[in-house]
């Protein structure tokens, strides 16, 4: 129900995000196409403050707010709204245990703009986008894996 999503995922080295599935996405003019991603060290950027805390967040603000210097990149929409509605919610799996918990890692962020109808995302649609990415993603990461040995073994062939 978002005008726009886009998923990023981490890379092997999960030290960056990169864009893997999108409806339209537009980056800074000042970004280079190979820098269209994002660090985990880029700590002003809403996309990796979710990356990094594991939580969603829901970001409201005044459209002018979100001019070009502030936003690394967003997501391409056809209606113009007053308040930007922005809500990025963590692709998480369960990767390892140590004594105490089992360990969470990211290993992607979904970030929805903009409810269509000019609604506002909720916390409610933070929670259902929660639940859809834990149950999803230990499938997309067996998903990965496959594509992953895939390339490998190609590059062994070849």
């Amino acid at each position: 129900q978002c005008e726009g999503v886009t998923i990023f995922l981490t890379d092997r080295l999960r030290v960056k995000l990169e864009v893997k599935a999108t409806t339209g996405i537009r980056w800074r003019d000042d970004v280079v196409d190979n820098q269209k991603f994002y660090r985990h060290d880029e700590v002003q950027f809403s996309t990796v403050q979710a990356w990094r805390s594991g939580q969603p967040i829901l970001r409201i603000r005044p459209q002018d707010e979100d001019k070009e210097d502030v936003a690394k990149s967003r997501e391409t929409s056809a209606a113009a709204h007053e308040i930007d509605n922005i809500l990025f919610v963590p692709l998480s799996t369960i990767e390892d245990r140590d004594e105490i918990a089992w360990k969470s890692i990211v290993t992607g962020i979904i970030r929805c703009r903009n409810k269509r109808k000019n609604l506002l995302l909720s916390v409610d649609d933070a929670a259902i986008v929660d639940a859809i990415c834990r149950a999803a993603g230990p499938h997309l990461e067996l998903l990965i894996a496959y594509k992953n040995r895939r390339e490998a073994v190609g590059k062994i062939i070849h």
